[in-house]
This record gives structure tokens, sequence and C-alpha cells, in this order.
């Protein structure tokens, strides 16, 4: 199982949270380091010991998609790099600055994750269990075979614009290359696969 701590964040750059409101009314506050808002996106890093080692996850936040993305990089070498989908809806951004802020969003359950090119689907049975206890509408339903539909098809694409965001992050900020030698360590890595 994977530790989450904020023991880990450097405290030397901005701290957003991330805000992941589930249909059970449940919510989740992770704060993460804040490495990029740009005019239509949010990037955070959020460290963690994975069961396979310490990894950074960069998260990718976008308003107007179905889906976010958590691209799992591993801070030693060997390990997979892997990225994971949450199907959403109601993601915000607009309150993160570069002071911090925090982005929120509402997770509709399912997940695919993509490990060296293989995707596998996780918690089905939960969206399941969710239309069945009237937490999940036919937006809702519908939303999320469309963006099931649309990953399947084309996780690649995106996974291939994730790591293209992060090498342009590297090149060109120096408070990135400074704060953040884990994304040059992330580019490193993507540069091998």
């Amino acid at each position: 199982s994977d530790v989450c701590s904020s023991d880990l964040l450097d405290p030397t750059v901005p701290h957003v949270f991330e805000v992941k409101r589930h249909l059970d009314r449940r919510v989740g506050r992770f704060e993460c380091e804040l490495v990029a808002r740009l005019p239509s996106v949010v990037v955070v890093r959020f460290p963690l010991e994975a069961g396979y080692g310490p990894v950074d996850s960069y998260g990718v936040f976008w308003p107007r998609r179905s889906y976010l993305v958590y691209h799992l990089v591993p801070r030693e070498a060997g390990a997979p790099v892997r990225s994971r989908f949450d199907v959403l809806r109601d993601c915000r951004i607009d309150g993160v600055t570069e002071a911090g802020g925090e982005v929120s969003y509402l997770d509709l359950e399912l997940d695919l994750w993509v490990t060296d090119g293989v995707p596998r689907w996780e918690d089905e049975e939960d969206v399941e269990a969710a239309r069945a206890a009237g937490l999940l509408d036919a937006a809702d339903l519908a939303r999320i075979e469309r963006t099931r539909d649309f990953l399947t098809r084309r996780h690649r694409v995106v996974i291939a614009e994730v790591r293209a965001l992060l090498a342009s992050l590297d090149r060109k900020s120096t408070r990135l290359n400074s704060s953040h030698g884990y994304i040059s360590y992330a580019v490193f890595c993507l540069k091998k696969k």
C-alpha cells in the first residue's frame, strides 16, 4: 500500500490542496506542491512511498475534461512509470494561484491504470454500486461511458501529452529547474521509455 505524507513536500515551493469529493459526500484533502498554473491546466506534485519505492506523482487537472491524470514517476531505477486516469466531473482550478489555493472535483469512481503501456480498468464494481444506490444519474453514467470509450482508444495520446507538458515545464522554468529537480528526473525516465 502507498504511504502519502505532507512531510515529503518541499517547503520552499507553493502548496495547493487537491480536494477529491466522493459521491457519498466524503471529502479527501491532499496537500501538494504546485508545479504549474497555466490558463487551462494545473500540475501538482505529490511525493509518496509506493510499495515499489519512492514515487513522484504528478497530478494534471483540466477543468474542461472528464478525467484527470496522475503520472507516477519512480525516483529509483527499474520501477515502471505508471499513469492513472480518474473519471470525474466539476473540476475547478480557478482558485489556484502562485500563492496556493485548491483544485477540486467530483470523483465518478472509474479509474484506468496504465503500466508499461498496458491499460487496466479499475473500480467498475464501485460504479455499479453507486448506480444501484442512486448516486449516479443518467448524465453521470453517460459521462463515464464516453470517457471510458475515449480513454480506451486515446490513453496513449493523453499520456504523451502529459509527458510533453512535463518536459516543457522542465525546459521553460528556472524556478522549476531549481525547486523541482524531480521533473528533470521524470523527464529523464520518460526519455528512456
